[in-house]
């Protein structure tokens, strides 16, 4: 080959690399510059603006989430993105740090699997440690295009650096062990408890006060009622007084007949003068 062919071949290899889809893994590495990618066709899940990538030469095509789905492997992949920096919010930003490899080399360098866990969300991998990520509840969810943690945290862009600067998967975050989660369940929970017997409390108090105070209402009455039945003595009013007297009305009694008025010896009756 002449010199000059092959100096304008090697000058426009980046430019048919970076027009095959311009797709980045990562770590900012172009995805059909890596060894592996010679057999593969990388391109963007949307014509306009930044997306994800899918290989359409495997026949993986493009999920609204982000993800590629192989059909003939039953494969889920995490895969390119056309922002080199992946600042984009349309780059998914799942598996995107070393915690995870495909065939030893990782995550930030290339494509990787991800397993669907039963409830619907999303961790590393297809291995045992995929498994027991899905099992342990540490999978991530996907909204929008953008990966929720557990706690509805979304993973923003990162503000510096390709690889280094993007928040790492909390797919492999450490099973928890309590923390401010459980302590806030808890809290919630003694909260709870706590008004549940302040509100027995209250609600025992206000039923004791209502029957003390239907009780005295009706030693009320009944006393009242005695009170009416019970003589009221008369009123007599003097000739020259204002205000009158009580006086007591008592009933005339009768003298006992038997009683005999004293005589004077001799059989002549006293006179009542001489008593």
């Amino acid at each position: 080959m002449r010199p000059d062919v092959l100096a304008v071949a090697l000058l426009a290899w980046p430019a048919t690399v970076a027009g095959q889809g311009a797709c980045f893994v990562p770590n900012g590495t172009n995805r059909h510059a890596l060894a592996d990618a010679k057999n593969y066709k990388y391109e963007p899940c949307e014509d306009n603006g930044h997306s994800m990538c899918c290989n359409t030469v495997s026949g993986d095509k493009c999920q609204p989430n982000g993800l590629c789905w192989n059909e003939g492997g039953r494969l889920t992949w995490r895969e390119s993105c056309t922002d080199p920096t992946w600042q984009s919010p349309k780059c998914l930003k799942l598996c995107v740090h070393d915690e995870a490899s495909t065939d030893g080399v990782p995550s930030s360098e290339t494509d990787v699997l991800v397993t669907k866990c039963a409830d619907g969300s999303y961790c590393c991998g297809n291995d045992k440690n995929a498994s027991n990520c899905c099992n342990q509840g540490r999978g991530v969810r996907i909204v929008d295009g953008e990966v929720v943690t557990s706690t509805s945290r979304r993973i923003g862009p990162a503000t510096s650096g390709a690889a280094s600067t993007i928040p790492s998967s909390p797919a492999f975050a450490p099973s928890p062990t309590g923390g401010s989660s459980e302590g806030s369940s808890n809290a919630g929970v003694i909260g709870g408890a706590v008004g549940g017997a302040v509100g027995a409390v209250v609600l025992a108090s206000a039923v004791g006060f209502f029957f003390w105070y239907r009780r005295k209402k009706r030693t009320a009455a009944a006393e009242g009622g005695m009170r009416e039945v019970v003589q009221q003595p008369y009123v007599v009013k003097e000739e020259g007084k204002d205000e009158p007297e009580m006086r007591y009305y008592a009933e005339p009694s009768e003298l006992p007949g038997n009683e005999r008025l004293p005589v004077e010896l001799g059989g002549e009756p006293v006179p009542p003068d001489r008593w």
